[in-house]
């Protein structure tokens, strides 16, 4: 069998207002400060594959790009496929055939963590004689007319998926398509296993979804901790702290990241927090929360907690009469006080 190859897909299935929400490509949201297509990278490069192929639309490839560049931060060698339409996972995984020939594909839905080693399911493909495997469910044969492939997004597949995808084009199956490839194949008699992976997570763009996510990377922190910039600093438990990170007169408990440049003053940085690069706390108390790049919180009577603050996002308790807060918040974003 020829050597596998990667396959990231980036389409959108939750449209533009995600994108305005999250401030950047959905790919490239920072979690524990890292963007979650880096984790896929890493992923594939344990599995050791060294071909990746990542699709996507005009509007993401370049900063795409410009994010990734060729691949050798990660050893490995990376291409890009721009897909004018967004036609579904399926259309895009043909679109491939030229690229991929013979060659099994891992297939990544880049909107997609996960945490658990994917060499054994390669291996299993391989062993198994399998035309796909998917990494969802329960870990059982897949019997034909009951496929059970709700949500499938990461998955191994062999070449036959061409002509699968070629079948069900225009089946007008949306953003599930890849499912009815894989229900093609089954019908057509190829062998298909669903495995159930522990450390998976999706990302739709929803705060309580990225937090979920981002406490499952903290959790994967080392017990170590950076030297603290600064004075009067009390750091407790795993807590990576960038070198040009100033903390002063402060508490940060981990698991936690404080990112380049970040700046904490007479504040509380709970556990499950991770705090991008120039972000501004002072005078307030967060935690387990995703603080942006740029962002500032100053002076907020309250502790900000189950939060998703946006890049660039101010807020800040003024003392001004009569008494209030002033906000600079994104599309679509939510406030609960209580």
């Amino acid at each position: 069998m020829n050597k596998f190859k990667g396959l990231i897909l980036t389409e959108d299935a939750y449209g533009p207002t995600r994108r305005e929400l999250l401030g950047r490509t959905p790919q490239l949201f920072p979690l524990a400060n890292t963007p979650l297509l880096f984790y896929a990278l890493e992923t594939i490069r344990n599995a050791s594959i060294d071909e990746v192929i990542i699709a996507a639309g005009a509007p993401e490839i370049e900063e795409l790009r410009d994010a990734i560049g060729d691949g050798s931060d990660w050893d490995l060698a990376i291409s890009y496929l721009e897909t004018e339409q967004v036609l579904g996972a399926a259309h895009t995984v043909g679109l491939t055939e030229p690229l991929v020939g013979e060659s099994p594909l891992l297939v990544f839905d880049g909107a997609t963590l996960v945490t658990q080693p994917i060499q054994p399911f390669l291996e299993r493909f391989v062993d198994g004689g399998l035309d796909a495997l998917a990494l969802m469910g329960t870990r059982t044969r897949v019997e034909a007319r009951r496929p059970d492939l709700a949500g499938v997004g990461t998955c191994i597949l062999g070449p036959r998926i061409f002509d699968a995808a070629a079948a069900v084009g225009g089946w007008g199956s949306g953003q599930y398509d890849l499912e009815a490839a894989v229900s093609w194949l089954v019908a057509a008699g190829g062998r298909v296993e669903t495995h159930r992976v522990d450390g998976w997570w999706k990302n739709t763009g929803r705060p309580e979804d990225l937090l979920s996510a981002n406490r499952i990377l903290l959790d994967r922190l080392v017990d170590s901790v950076s030297a603290v910039n600064g004075h009067n600093a009390e750091v407790e438990g795993r807590v990576l702290i960038d070198d040009s990170a100033t903390i002063e007169s402060s508490r940060v408990r981990g698991p936690s990241v404080i990112g380049p440049g970040a700046r904490i003053v007479d504040s509380y940085v709970g556990p499950y927090t991770s705090v991008g690069e120039e972000a501004i706390i002072e005078n307030s108390e967060v935690e387990n929360a995703i603080i942006l790049p740029r962002a500032t919180i100053e002076h907020f009577g309250l502790r900000v907690e189950e939060s998703v603050i946006g890049e660039g996002a101010e807020l800040r308790r003024t003392f001004r009469v009569p008494r209030g807060v002033s906000l600079s918040i994104g599309a679509e974003s939510e406030i609960a006080l209580s």
